[in-house]
């Protein structure tokens, strides 16, 4: 009796010690690298300790099963041989169960030896290390760094067989990030739903994904829209210009926006009326920061934030002037719209009573999809429009007039508004 009490009592430390490096496992690399980095520099020695197995993988993990491993085997050496016997024996004295004792004695031992495996060495601690890892991975930091340290021959050893194999069937490390986009999306999501992400929080983060993938020909004001100074013209007529747009900055050219001198700072020109000094826009003019239409949105903002300057003019493949971009639209692609001040901005999409859309022209599509809840539109990635004018003159192959319509997937277009050649407002609304 006394050897079953042994072998009980081995295959049950066993089944714990399984289950602290199953436990070690998940808590490890379950940890946040933020955190651990942070209170690392602090000066936290465990912290220290748990970030270099965080930031060692490789190494952790396969100490990780080389001790798993370990543990099978000699559980597998106390199989519970000696109380499987002792069942049987018992079996034998009843003669309805004899024949079949061998079995019940056997099925038994190894129903109980796996159950007590999963639930000691596997999912009792798996939860409890999902549960608090943080506060695990700090309990078993040092003894798993000095059993990584032990094990390091035979991990190494295993390593280099590993890779040895691997090329031998030709098979090569995986390139594939480890996070990916979709993966953080559904994350914030997930915290939206429960609640640790605020709605405002979300919105905000979708948005820089998705300011992530625009290049600068969807966000800039088109040439036509560009409000500038004109050196040819008096002081007093550029001071009207300014005073009617009430811009912070302006393109100043000379005749024509494609002759263009620099930019101006409107605060320096204020600054030198305050002084009574005289004033010379000419003299006043900030090199302008020229980019290409195609670049991505995120190389604009790297470029302000390099070069120190609000607003960049984008041009085309022949050097022509195709609108400009300030950082103020770079704010609202992740912010959102901020009202103006004066209460007087005009929103680009208005909601009718019969359930229609006025919809400015110059609508980025992004945003008239995400409106309208549409994934793509009708030739958009042929044709590379990025407002719902463009969409609208693609459509009609022809400069609209008020009242030229349409319908495209389920959606009608209406043309209520013309600004010369440039459409203005857009009554749109869809198809039952």
């Amino acid at each position: 009796m006394e050897n079953v009490a042994v072998e009980i009592l081995i295959l049950l430390v066993l089944f714990i010690a399984n289950g602290i490096f199953a436990m070690s496992e998940i808590a490890v690399v379950s940890l946040r690298k933020a955190r651990l980095e942070h209170l690392a520099k602090k000066g936290h020695k465990r912290y220290k300790i748990a970030l270099e197995l965080f930031n060692s993988p490789g190494k952790f993990l396969s100490t990780v099963q080389v001790g798993i491993t370990v543990i099978g085997i000699i559980a597998g050496v106390f199989s519970g041989a000696t109380l499987a016997e002792k069942l049987v024996e018992y079996f034998n004295q009843f003669p309805a169960l004899k024949e079949y004792s061998q079995f019940l004695g056997y099925f038994l031992v190894v129903s109980l030896i796996t159950y007590l495996s999963l639930i000691v060495g596997e999912l009792v601690p798996k939860r409890i290390a999902i549960n608090n890892p943080e506060k695990i991975a700090l309990l078993v930091a040092v003894p798993m760094n000095w059993i990584s340290t032990i094990a390091k021959p035979v991990v190494s050893f295993l390593t280099v067989s590993s890779n040895i194999i691997l090329k031998l069937l030709r098979i090569k490390p995986s390139t594939e990030p480890t996070v990916t986009e979709e993966e953080i999306k559904i994350l914030i999501r997930e915290g939206k739903t429960a609640g640790i992400i605020e709605k405002t929080e979300k919105e905000i983060l979708d948005s820089v994904f998705k300011f992530g993938d625009k290049r600068v020909e969807s966000i800039l004001t088109p040439r036509t829209q560009i409000s500038w100074l004109d050196v040819s013209l008096s002081l007093e007529e550029n001071l009207k210009i300014i005073a009617e747009t009430k811009y912070s900055y302006y393109p100043v050219c000379e005749d024509t926006i494609d002759n263009m001198l620099g930019i101006i700072r409107i605060k320096d020109l204020f600054n030198l009326l305050l002084e009574k000094k005289a004033i010379s826009i000419k003299e006043n003019l900030i090199r302008p920061l020229y980019i290409p239409e195609t670049s991505r949105a995120l190389t604009l903002l790297e470029k302000f934030k390099e070069t120190k300057n609000h607003v960049a003019i984008v041009i085309d493949e022949y050097g022509g002037i195709q609108g400009l971009v300030t950082v103020n639209d770079i704010v609202t692609q992740v912010l959102g719209e901020f009202p103006a001040s004066d209460g007087q901005d005009e929103p680009a999409a208005i909601k009718r009573d019969d359930g229609s859309w006025l919809i400015d022209g110059l609508i980025p599509v992004d945003n008239f999809k995400e409106l309208f809840n549409i994934e793509i539109l009708e030739g958009e990635n042929e044709e590379g429009f990025q407002t719902i004018s463009g969409f609208i003159m693609m459509k009609l192959e022809k400069i609209p007039r008020s009242g030229d319509k349409f319908e495209s997937d389920g959606i009608s277009y209406e043309v209520v508004d013309m600004d010369g050649n440039r459409i203005d407002k857009v009554l749109v609304k869809k198809v039952l």
